[in-house]
């Protein structure tokens, strides 16, 4: 599958493969609220919501998590979508 991210000015960047998402995100292109796009939906969505971070949980104290099958956002410290139900990342957990 293959991935679009809108730059600063709003324009979609790509077509991008998961894995070089991912290396824009590690380079700082792309960050956790960045919009993106996956080739065939209708919907742009945070960075996050599509490929959840792997961020330490002092940092992660007051972020909000995104669902990765809805898009939602939840509070920090939710384990389960307030949307869909749907089981969120813990911490460096990846699902």
């Amino acid at each position: 599958m293959n991935y679009h991210y809108a730059n600063e000015n709003s324009q979609p960047v790509g077509p991008y493969t998961a894995e070089q998402m991912l290396q824009l995100q590690q380079q700082g292109v792309l960050h956790e609220n960045s919009w993106v796009i996956a080739e065939g939906d209708m919907e742009w969505k945070p960075y996050a919501a599509l490929f959840p971070l792997p961020i330490e949980d002092s940092q992660n104290a007051g972020r909000p998590k995104f669902c990765t099958s809805c898009g939602a956002e939840n509070e920090s410290q939710a384990q389960f979508c307030n949307g869909c139900g749907t089981k969120l990342a813990q911490g460096n957990e990846r699902l």
